[in-house]
């Protein structure tokens, strides 16, 4: 097995094109290979690809995979390599990694140096929004041949009084040379149009380069800005396009309508295009503009960022069956519900109007329902597309994503067959290579419709559903945070949501209950501006990168000091929360009890995060406030019978998860719990009480409800979704029959069960942030014969696997270099427990001989499972 560092990340990315700061962190993975290999030091050499070595380092004392730049200043734009290699504990040296680059983008919006147009003021307010037009022409030097070229676009949101309509979808198109450049589906995603952000994506446009150039822009964004750098083989370099020089056209061309102005909370519905009214050679050199508008400069944002993850797609999928109806109306049934992009080859006359109507359901005559996704008819999700000709033609939204498993078409001639259409599933590219497997179908299947609800909610935003809000609820991101992380390289998604979130912080410090949005929403709740804190803290413990915190520390602050300050001037806390609390619940807790936990949860995690980055008085002050807010909560809502609030579910369990209950109340609070369960498996909690009850049950060693509750049908669980289904992806209610207009792709209800899933059965958790240190407590059921899990941790892919006959269990651990971990097995009395002792040890105290201490590498046991 070799030494040699691998999978080299620049900011947690592979080779990327722009990042936006001048002190990367650098980052490697190294091969499990020898046990207990430990990395101590490091050396690393980092160059500009036209200038030779900017950083050379070598550090004795480095246990982690990752370095901080600190070498020559980087410049804008430039171009480096790196490559590296690791020192180890027994004193081996390694090989040289394989060089990796990077490239950076801007630092700040000082560093941009192109020229900012507006969306045009008449076009703000019409009720049928569009596109706007941008072109110009540039040559490359005659006799230099082109090495690297990349066009930056930068772009904000809508403009403001576009309202919230155009939040969700694509803002904008590059083109060039009649080409559209990158596969990038929604540009620059959901931002807080208040604070003025700009966002800008990195194309790699060499491949499309002529000598004579024609650059275009098709855009609904508030301000864009568009940049190409050329670099030549003799060493030259240029900026290729002039501010100056852009040609606007305001009409939209085919893009009739984008949206419905109209509707400000459902926005982004549709996409109306006319192709008889395309501009044909718009964005080839030589195309006649002369009666286009010069596009005048405006301001420019006052903040930039780079746009680190792309939206693409992510499966295509054909149909499962196609239904034509007397009426000429046809229904397509893809076989599972999606975000994404409906494609259609058209058939017809010139002037026809085909038009694409998308649901999650069908009612009792097959027709599509789109109460799930519309909350009234006139908002449905509808594209329509007018012929251009008599010949074939195809038709892909550009502007426009839809929830959807069901498509309806109608006015096109002839009948439509399954090889005309396709669905293009969407997400943010988000790789990660953890897994999932084990013995059971039904276990494989919950764990698909996680993963699929989870990824058709992660776009720009994690959102509460595709299909009809897509907004991103603060509480509802918290309860998927965990399982999002275990199942994605979410680490960019969140920071880039967290800047949103802090862009929109109020001036006393609250939070919105959605970020982004384009005007503040009415109200405050309570409960979901304090998920923000919970949230870093889950982000911060999956990824092990302390700037999440640093970063998020001033909105935190001001947060915690307002929930502070909120308690104690004694305000009636139920006033503050407008949802009722654990939405989706069947017994719900009284607002004023839930909202105070969450202010006494909130306010002990930042305590917690004060004291690691050093803010000893801040540390003092909150965890004072968080015990005292505890203390009031226990005295005044605990009950005689052991219970909290009113008895249910969801208060018991927030009383134990959060510690509002002391140690001495501990053991009656969980015993009401159980109890409930045993007698009847499915939850009356809702979304944060779900999420809560699952962690008390891992933490208490009760795993063995959560394994009967999963193979329940009963109300309240998974299995009855599965058993009223079919169900591929989760519905926003545990009985979704019973709540008219419930999505069908709403992921609050299975983030506890999605991390469950690793971290009950497969036992893997963390013990110190960034899994430095590792638990495995894998939980056995006895009717579950094979287990199989992977967890890609930012030290490697841990994994833990098993495998039993009977009361005989085989179960397979790794640990990649620089993670530690700690291995319990579920047989307290040591009875036929067989490994090999090389870098295991037993700790001391420990007489059972069933837990164990485990250095980096593969690791095979044998034992009895206790019954």
């Amino acid at each position: 097995m070799t030494d040699k560092p691998e999978n080299l990340r620049c900011e947690g990315l592979p080779e990327p094109l722009g990042i936006g700061t001048s002190v990367p962190r650098l980052s490697w993975e190294l091969p499990i290979g020898r046990r207990g290999a430990a990395m101590t030091g490091m050396s690393i050499l980092v160059w500009d690809n036209a200038e030779g070595t900017v950083w050379e380092s070598t550090c004795t004392d480095c246990p982690v995979p990752e370095a901080l730049y600190a070498g020559t200043p980087l410049r804008p734009h430039h171009s480096y390599g790196w490559k590296v290699k690791v020192l180890f504990a027994d004193g081996r040296e390694g090989e040289w990694s394989d060089p990796a680059h990077f490239e950076c983008g801007c630092f700040s919006i000082s560093d941009w140096s192109g020229s900012w147009t507006a969306y045009p003021a008449n076009l703000k307010y019409h009720k049928n929004l569009t596109v706007v037009h941008l072109r110009q022409e540039f040559s490359l030097r005659q006799d230099a041949i082109p090495v690297r070229a990349r066009a930056l676009v930068a772009a904000t949101g809508p403009h403001p009084a576009v309202g919230n309509d155009a939040m969700r979808m694509n803002l904008y198109q590059l083109w060039l040379n009649g080409r559209k450049a990158g596969d990038d589906l929604i540009n620059p995603g959901q931002l807080a149009v208040q604070s003025g952000r700009a966002l800008y994506r990195v194309f790699d446009v060499l491949p499309l380069l002529e000598q004579h150039n024609a650059v275009g822009i098709i855009h609904a964004a508030g301000k864009i800005s568009i940049q190409i750098f050329i670099d030549y083989a003799n060493g030259e370099s240029e900026q290729a396009v002039d501010g100056s020089r852009w040609r606007r056209k305001t009409g939209g061309g085919p893009y009739r309508r984008l949206w419905k102005h109209d509707i400000k909370e459902y926005g982004g519905r549709g996409e109306f295009y006319d192709a008889g009214s395309e501009l044909p050679g718009w964005a080839r050199p030589g195309y006649a503009d002369s009666d286009w508008q010069k596009a005048f400069p405006c301001a420019p944002p006052g903040l930039l960022a780079p746009q680190t993850f792309a939206v693409t797609i992510d499966q295509t999928v054909s149909p499962a069956s196609v239904k034509t109806f007397p009426d000429g109306s046809t229904v397509i049934d893809f076989g599972r519900n999606m975000n994404g992009i409906f494609a259609l080859d058209t058939r017809g006359k010139p002037g026809d109007a085909v038009r694409m109507r998308f649901a999650e359901l069908l009612d009792a005559s097959g027709r599509i329902d789109c109460s799930s996704t519309s909350p009234l008819a006139e908002f449905d999700q509808e594209d329509i597309y007018i012929r251009k000709s008599g010949e074939k033609e195809t038709y892909m939204p550009a502007f426009a994503t839809h929830a959807f498993r069901y498509a309806e078409i109608t006015g096109m001639s002839g009948r439509p067959e399954a090889g005309d259409m396709r669905a293009l599933s969407i997400a943010a590219d988000l790789p990660n290579r953890s897994s999932f497997r084990s013995s059971s179908d039904a276990l494989d299947r919950l764990d698909r419709l996680c993963a699929d609800t989870m990824r058709a909610n992660m776009v720009s935003v994690p959102t509460d559903c595709p299909g009809r809000e897509r907004n991103g609820w603060l509480a509802d991101a918290w309860t998927v945070c965990d399982a999002e992380f275990l199942n994605f390289d979410a680490v960019h998604l969140y920071r880039k949501w967290f800047a949103d979130i802090g862009d929109m912080q109020e001036p006393d410090g609250c939070l919105p209950y959605v970020c982004p949005f384009a005007y503040p929403p009415e109200g405050k709740d309570i409960i979901w501006a304090a998920c923000f804190t919970l949230m870093v803290w889950d982000a911060y413990r999956n990824s092990g990168d302390r700037r999440l915190l640093e970063e998020n520390y001033p909105v935190m602050l001001k947060l915690g000091r307002y929930l502070a300050g909120l308690l104690r001037s004694g305000a009636a806390i139920s006033d503050f929360v407008l949802f009722n609390g654990d939405h989706a619940a069947r017994e719900r807790p009284s607002a004023e009890y839930l909202g105070r936990v969450y202010c006494a949860a909130n306010l002990d995690r930042l305590a917690t995060i004060c004291g690691l980055l050093g803010k000893s008085s801040d540390e003092s002050f909150f965890r004072q406030q968080s015990l005292r807010i505890a203390g009031a909560v226990h005295r005044d809502y605990h009950r005689p019978d052991g219970g909290y609030d009113n008895g249910s579910q969801s208060a018991d369990a927030h009383a134990l998860c959060f510690g509002i209950a002391p140690v001495s109340c501990r053991p009656a609070v969980l015993s009401r719990l159980t109890e409930t369960l045993e007698k009847n498996p499915g939850f009356t909690a809702g979304m944060l009480g779900t999420h809560a009850l699952l962690q008390v049950l891992t933490e208490n060693g009760r795993d063995d409800l959560v394994w009967k509750v999963v193979g329940s049908e009963e109300p309240g669980t998974w299995g009855y979704w599965q058993k009223h289904g079919p169900a591929d992806t989760a519905p926003e209610h545990w009985i979704p029959e019973e709540h008219p207009g419930c999505s069908r792709n709403h992921p609050m209800l299975i983030g506890g069960i999605a991390s469950w899933l690793y971290r009950g059965l497969g036992g893997i958790r963390i013990l110190e942030p960034g899994y430095r240190k590792v638990e495995f407590r894998p939980y056995f059921p006895p009717d579950l014969t094979e287990l199989a899990v992977k967890v890609d941790s930012p030290y490697g892919v841990i994994s833990s696997a098993w495998a039993r006959t009977g009361d005989r269990a085989a179960l397979a651990v790794s640990l990649p270099p620089g993670c530690r971990g700690t291995l319990r097995l579920p047989c307290p009395e040591a009875v036929g427990i067989h490994y090999d002792p090389d870098r295991v040890t037993v700790p001391d105290g420990e007489s059972s001989g069933s837990v164990f201490q485990l250095e980096s590498g593969h690791y095979d046991f044998r034992f009895q499972v206790c019954p």
